[in-house]
């Protein structure tokens, strides 16, 4: 899951919701910085 690194929402709902960052990258047609997430099970 990627969302920009601008979009601060975005961010908070899904570290609010157990995904963690994993990496970060700006190779886009947007060519704005992008967060990767994936989400952790935790059980």
């Amino acid at each position: 899951m990627f969302t920009f690194e601008v979009n601060q929402k975005a961010q908070k709902f899904y570290e609010n919701n157990g995904f963690e960052i994993i990496g970060k990258r700006n190779d886009n047609e947007e060519n704005l910085n992008d967060i990767k997430y994936e989400w952790v099970c935790s059980n």
